[in-house]
């Protein structure tokens, strides 16, 4: 790995830790009242969307110097190759303290992204300057498939009570979803209206209960496999 790929990829793990700051002060500034609070939060926001563009535009060029020549244009009459199928779009609705087990299943569904066969999609996706509540209800209205990461903290998160699962269970109903619960922490869940749904892993064991966790994860792109 040369010098280029080594500085692209410290400035993309850069450029990801900012993007999940800024959109967590943005959920704390649409919860918050106080106007100090308000004020000091959207200042915030404000700085770290700047350091986004920035680490956007060093990333931009590192990207036209890892470039490889263009290729020879083909022969008149040549066949133009048809796209891969862009495969099945999942939305993840997980707590922000539940991101490292978000982290530790998109490694896991690398093989279904590289073959095309999935799309994922979670709120760290949301570019500088988008509306995060209208990209998260857009993305929750075109996904194929939605999974749901049950914990403590999920359960406790009104804006995953109040938009995410009141969308997912909706679009369930109609059949224009899939919704796939996945356990990840120890939760009671008996009764919530995704509770007739069947989970991931299998017997819905708790990720965090597998001596493995490679294995509980397994077990669930295995699951994504049969719906995708």
């Amino acid at each position: 790995m040369n010098g280029l790929e080594l500085e692209w990829q410290g400035l993309n793990e850069t450029l990801r830790i900012t993007i999940e700051k800024k959109n967590l002060l943005q959920k704390e500034l649409a919860l918050a009242f106080d106007p100090n609070m308000k004020f000091m939060l959207e200042k915030q926001v404000q700085q770290l969307e700047t350091d986004i563009a920035g680490l956007r535009d060093k990333m931009a060029k590192l990207e036209a110097q890892r470039q490889p020549a263009a290729p020879t244009p083909a022969a008149p009459g040549t066949p133009t190759p048809t796209p891969a199928a862009s495969g099945k779009k999942i939305f993840f609705s997980y707590s922000k303290h539940d991101r490292q087990y978000l982290d530790e299943l998109l490694r896991q569904l690398s093989g279904l992204r590289r073959q095309g066969k999935i799309q994922p999609w979670n709120d760290l996706d949301i570019l500088p300057g988008e509306e995060w509540d209208a990209k998260i209800k857009h993305e929750l209205q075109t996904a194929d498939i939605i999974m749901l990461f049950l914990s403590p903290d999920f359960l406790n998160t009104d804006y995953i009570w109040d938009v995410e699962i009141t969308a997912a269970m909706a679009r369930h109903e109609q059949g224009t979803a899939v919704v796939i619960p996945v356990a990840v922490r120890p939760c009671d869940w008996s009764g919530l209206p995704f509770s007739k749904l069947n989970a991931l892993p299998s017997k819905a064991k708790p990720v965090t209960s597998y001596t493995n966790r490679d294995e509980a994860w397994l077990e669930v792109v295995q699951g994504v496999k049969r719906v995708v």
